[in-house]
């Protein structure tokens, strides 16, 4: 408890990293990302408290097993959590992490239930703390159903600011984890430094932290010698010389920045290593009292890698320091300092510890005093990643078509005594579609895309005419018709859809999507090709043989063969298209999308406005003609 209040006492809101430098510049759409991720990470929380308080009911094992997965969303065991258990607010106000689930489960044994306010939640700025380490605020309402300690029914509604760290780097925002809940009336956040850069630490062998700690402590007693032996007035002028050097040499150059700890109410908090060093030899000229760093009691952060060679890490140490300022009054200080250690490794070798900055424990090291106590309230409303907008979709198709025309399809050998055999054939189209989403799940849009159809005409055996006819010489005869052929048509289209779009998901969630509209075609060319041979020729019942069956062109009788040529087809045509498939997203505003497509058509494709003669010459009435096709989809979307 008395560890707890001591954290209380450094309750901040704006800084938790050691060196932040305030809010950031972040694109609109980089926002959405971060804002999406945090609500979803919100959202992972509510459904593992309210798992959590149901577990209790399926066994201790299952109780544990959801209880460090609500942990898992946390930066570690000990981020203080907001005490909203207790209704009436009488025990203490925060509690650390796994205090807090415990507590959940034995106070409430019958259960739990949270409702959070997500659709309406806010946020504050996005906070830079270190390169690629940031943190923003999220406030929602919390409800709170259950009976507490089965005494009282706690249904309070809560106004809690979730902080929330995460790593970027190279436009990627990962690692999201919770850093602390608080009560947004609260006066301040609980500052958890050490916690925060856990995002950023590496695993080290135990033989390597060692050599690291070493190398951090020897840094800690050099600087606190070099000041001892600087503040001792009967050190010699030149023992002095060479301390001066060494306390310069414990850091990069001597314009790193300091907490100024040797002023009691200094005109300026933060100090050069110049500056520092000169003050510190000029105020005190009768030497200093006392000076001590606890390296023993000190906490030792993680080891945070900058690049492959160069890491760094941080110190949490109190320091005691007495003196008589400018030989007048007594100057006492004790408080906990921050040191941010610097390192390199060579060969398996870690070399080259300098002390980067120092500064005081709970502050920020780069803002005063006055603007770290300010507590800020989130108020900016959360725009997530979502589909409103303009989509940008290339996309292919391929499957089989089939070219119906109606009257070859009612042909039948026992009224006409022919029949044709239509079979599918390859297709595929390709192209890109614009979509306007007013919605987020349902958007309206066109295109242009370019389709080839074909299909298989067969007619194969002889084909024989019950009406009797008669010649040009007024001789009876009946027509046959002796026929091995396929007649492959190909057709191609430029299609302007106007098609609606559904989703089921959400932009960043797997999920199904139905298009369903009309499409406008443009013919641009047809042709045909007939493979096998063809023989129409009369059959003459009065003459003998072989005269009974002749094939003179001059009676209008012909054979065919192997040959080619072009298909008419109306210039604009309509058609239906429906499509339902999954889709996949491969960004946070980009998809991939595959699935089943149909074409059905509506008007008729046929370029002939006369009657139909099949092939014994038989008029019948023209029929429409439609394209058909059923296909597989597959596109990538971006908005």
């Amino acid at each position: 408890m008395k560890k707890l209040s001591k954290k209380l006492a450094f309750l901040i809101f704006l800084i938790i990293g050691i060196i932040t430098v305030g809010a950031q510049d972040f694109s609109a759409r980089d926002k959405m990302i971060i804002y999406s991720e945090c609500l979803d990470l919100l959202d992972e929380y509510q459904r593992l408290v309210n798992g959590l308080s149901e577990s209790g009911g399926k066994g201790f094992e299952q109780t544990v097993s959801t209880g460090e997965s609500l942990i898992e969303l946390f930066i570690n065991r000990k981020v203080l959590i907001y005490n909203d258990l207790d209704p009436q607010h009488q025990l203490s106000e925060y509690y650390e992490l796994e205090t807090y689930t415990s507590n959940m489960v034995m106070w409430y044994p019958d259960g739990m239930q949270i409702q959070m306010d997500l659709k309406n939640a806010k946020t504050g700025d996005i906070r830079m703390h270190d390169e690629g380490l940031y943190s923003t605020d999220i406030m929602v309402n919390k409800r709170i159903q259950g009976n507490y300690l089965n005494k009282s029914f706690n249904s309070n509604t809560e106004e809690l600011i979730f902080r929330i760290a995460f790593i970027g780097k190279n436009k990627k925002f990962d690692e999201y984890k919770i850093v602390g809940i608080r009560e947004s009336k609260s006066a301040g956040f609980i500052d958890d430094n050490k916690a925060l850069y856990k995002l950023k630490s590496i695993e080290l062998t135990e033989n390597d932290k060692e050599k690291i700690l070493n190398g951090i402590k020897q840094v800690l007693n050099d600087y606190q010698r070099s000041l001892l032996m600087l503040g001792d007035p009967n050190e010699p002028d030149d023992e002095k010389d060479f301390y001066k050097d060494a306390f310069l040499r414990l850091f990069p150059d001597e314009q790193v920045r300091i907490f100024n700890d040797i002023e009691e109410n200094p005109q300026r908090s933060i100090i050069t290593v110049r500056e520092y060093l000169d003050n510190y030899l000029g105020h005190y000229p009768e030497g200093i009292r006392n000076l001590a760093i606890n390296i023993d009691s000190a906490e030792f952060g993680d080891i945070i890698p900058v690049n492959d060679d160069q890491f760094f890490s941080y110190v949490y140490a109190d320091k005691f320091f007495s003196g008589k300022f400018q030989g007048k009054n007594i100057f006492r200080l004790s408080t906990n300092l921050v040191f941010k250690i610097i390192l390199d490794k060579s060969n398996n070798m870690f070399t080259n510890f300098k002390i980067e900055s120092i500064d005081r424990g709970g502050l920020d090291f780069y803002q005063s005093e006055e603007a770290t106590e300010q507590a800020v309230i989130p108020g900016n409303t959360i725009l997530t990643v979502n589909r409103r907008g303009f989509h940008f979709s290339p996309f292919v198709t391929a499957g089989y078509s089939e070219i119906v025309n109606k009257n070859l399809n009612a042909l039948s050998l026992e009224k006409d005594y022919h029949q044709w055999g239509i079979s599918y054939s390859f297709a595929f189209s390709g192209g890109v579609n614009v979509d306007y989403f007013p919605w987020n799940k349902l958007g309206i849009g066109t295109g242009l895309e370019y389709n080839r159809y074909s299909a298989v005409y067969s007619l194969d055996g002889r084909f024989e005419d019950k009406e009797l006819y008669y010649d040009v010489n007024a001789d009876p005869y009946y027509k046959r018709f002796d026929s091995e052929m396929d007649s492959i048509v190909t057709m191609s289209y430029l299609n302007i859809p106007l098609q609606l779009t559904y989703f089921t998901n959400k932009p960043d969630r797997k999920g199904f999507y139905i298009k369903s509209g009309i499409r406008f075609s443009l013919f641009l060319d047809g042709n045909y090709e007939y493979r096998g041979t063809q023989s129409f020729w009369g059959y003459y019942p009065n003459h003998d043989e072989p005269a009974d069956s002749l094939l003179i062109p001059e009676l209008g009788f012909y054979d065919k063969a192997d040959h080619e040529g072009g298909s008419k087809a109306k210039k604009i045509s309509i058609s239906a298209r429906f499509s339902v498939g999954l889709n996949i997203p491969t960004g946070y505003f980009s998809a991939i999308y595959f699935g089943p497509v149909l074409d059905l058509g509506i008007s008729s494709i046929s370029a002939n406005d006369g009657n139909y003669y099949d092939i014994f010459g038989r008029e019948h009435q023209q029929l429409p003609t439609h394209i058909n096709y059923l296909g597989w989809e597959i596109g990538m979307r971006f908005y």
